[in-house]
């Protein structure tokens, strides 16, 4: 699976959660993975930020979530949030 492409000119910026696969260079998103033996029901919190620029002011290709969080301060005019709920543990999946 691979996320559609976004605008023209837009970006993939670092995962931060990478390091685990190696280099710790891991470019894009799994999804939500909780351990398959785990004994409780995991939240994922999504959010969409809207913006009053076009473009971040970010160069560097290596870019992490930080530096997204620290660009898009003071830019943000609205913001939402969707939290989902995601177990592989049979017994707790409703």
């Amino acid at each position: 699976n691979r996320a559609p492409n976004g605008p023209p000119g837009s970006r993939q910026g670092l995962n931060d959660y990478g390091g685990f696969m190696g280099d710790g260079d891991y470019y894009g998103y799994d999804g939500p993975c909780p351990p398959w033996n785990d004994e409780r029901v995991h939240r994922y919190h999504f959010r969409l930020y809207a913006l009053d620029i076009a473009r971040l002011p970010i160069e560097k290709p290596d870019f992490t979530a930080s530096d997204v969080l620290a660009a898009i301060d003071g830019h943000v005019l609205a913001q939402a949030e969707v939290v989902g709920t995601y177990t592989l543990n049979r017994q707790l999946q409703g």
